[in-house]
């Protein structure tokens, strides 16, 4: 007979796996709604600059392969502090010269919150956050190594 105690349920999970589900839901559904946010501000800048001279003044064309490893290279610190491994993966046929027209601040910072976030709410000591560039887009996924 099992005597249910410290922790755990009846099923056998403990709190900390209750935990564990719960911010990998929070973390799934935070990527999933800054990769929407990454899809919408590229396929927006894809477009011809707006008419507004102010607006158009902030767009840009970004290197995006040279910008994705410069964000991962700033939170690769973060993710040796918690014992997890960052890695940028990027489709082979996209060129290291890819330029995306856009707003290059707004870029930075969206992609840092998605990476930030991927490390934040992944499971800590031996996870692997991986930056993907495909064809079809950026995201960044957690998973354990």
């Amino acid at each position: 007979r099992r005597v249910h105690g410290s922790g755990e349920s009846p099923s056998g999970a403990t709190n900390h796996d209750a935990q564990v589900a719960a911010m990998l839901h929070a973390l799934r559904t935070s990527s999933e709604s800054l990769e929407a946010t990454l899809h919408s501000i590229l396929r927006v800048t894809a477009q011809d600059a707006p008419p507004n001279e102010s607006e158009a003044a902030v767009l840009s064309d970004v290197a995006l392969i040279p910008l994705l490893r410069r964000q991962v290279l700033l939170f690769s610190s973060t993710a040796r502090f918690f014992r997890m491994t960052l890695e940028l993966v990027v489709e082979p046929e996209l060129p290291e010269t890819l330029r995306v027209r856009t707003d290059g601040e707004l870029l930075t910072k969206a992609l840092g919150n998605l990476i930030s976030n991927a490390l934040k709410y992944s499971h800590g000591h031996g996870s692997v956050v991986t930056v993907t560039a495909a064809r079809s887009g950026v995201a960044a996924a957690a998973g354990e190594i």
